[in-house]
């Protein structure tokens, strides 16, 4: 789950209503759950320099709530880290290109968040990734980035918003040192983070017109692309084909990791009512959920929810990493 808290007028009050989403969001999604599982999640927190901007601190979330997120983590949810690149220059843009302004703001975030908590996962904001940014990851000790999504490319020049993936594999992969994009053909040529990439879905036909008509609107360019990342909050006629796929894709009783994320907006409005006409939902979530649950009960498997972390680590354990 992603959470990006709106810094438009600077206000605390915006991360009190998100916390008030993930209250209401926990409680109806364990009350799906079968009795004894919990339904976990990995809380990306923002911690950057247009926080700082915004609260006057980094790691104003995680400060502020420092006690509720212990606890959601106690009860097996992770805490995680969601960093954006925006600079201050007559109005908030993002700075992808001076190297010196990147690694102080993820430095800066990830320290103030670390005082507060043990950050072993990321997924960053756009999707933005370039070989220095993996490189400054790997530097402070993150385990795993879930910011792929492959076939993707999108720049929007008026925010200078830019992320890349055309080239990145479906599967979870160690990145080579020489593009972020591809996997290492070796051990030493490779990032230590492992990349899981989100899940794919395919996109209706209807929705990749009416994506050119509002890419042309934004000035942004996009690469053609029938798949897009699962958002499990999105309605469900999107999200079935990528279900089913890792569905068809099951080896024996394990079935292939769905990797998704979401942001609190895409399930409750700002008057903190459920946005019942919208792509995005929290009844859409409760209905992807139960899918994926009679889905399970149908193959005889069970539907376990990880935190990223893990996810990680089930990976690199059952690859002998």
């Amino acid at each position: 789950m992603g959470f990006d808290v709106s810094s438009r007028q600077g206000q605390p009050k915006n991360w009190q209503w998100t916390v008030r989403i993930l209250n209401t969001l926990i409680t109806r999604l364990q009350s799906l759950m079968p009795p004894g599982q919990t339904f976990k999640l990995t809380l990306l927190i923002r911690s950057d320099e247009n926080m700082r901007e915004a609260f006057g601190d980094f790691a104003y979330c995680a400060k502020a709530s420092h006690d509720f997120l212990e606890t959601l983590q106690s009860k097996g949810h992770e805490i995680g880290w969601h960093p954006h690149l925006w600079r201050w220059k007559g109005k908030w843009l993002a700075e992808l290109e001076d190297k010196d302004f990147v690694r102080n703001c993820l430095l800066n975030g990830f320290n103030s968040m670390r005082d507060q908590f043990e950050i072993t996962s990321v997924r960053t904001g756009w999707n933005s990734m370039s070989n220095g940014i993996m490189e400054t990851l790997e530097s402070l000790g993150i385990l795993a980035d879930f910011s792929a999504n492959p076939g993707y490319m999108y720049k929007e020049d008026v925010l200078g918003i830019s992320a890349d993936w055309r080239e990145a594999p479906t599967g979870f992969y160690f990145p080579s040192r020489e593009d972020y994009r591809r996997p290492a053909q070796t051990s030493d040529g490779a990032f230590k983070v492992l990349e899981m990439p989100v899940t794919l879905t395919k996109t209706p036909r209807a929705v990749r017109w009416a994506r050119w008509f509002v890419d042309r609107y934004r000035k942004a360019s996009r690469w053609p692309n029938q798949y897009e990342a699962i958002n499990i909050a999105k309605h469900p006629m999107f999200n079935r084909n990528g279900f089913e796929s890792a569905f068809n894709k099951r080896n024996g009783d394990y079935c292939k990791h769905i990797v998704t994320s979401f942001h609190p907006i895409d399930v409750v409005n700002e008057r903190l009512s459920s946005n019942q006409w919208g792509l995005m939902s929290m009844q859409n979530l409760e209905h992807n959920v139960k899918y994926l649950l009679t889905r399970c009960k149908e193959e005889k498997i069970q539907l376990k929810t990880m935190t990223a972390a893990e996810v990680a680590e089930d990976y690199l354990r059952t690859h002998n990493r």
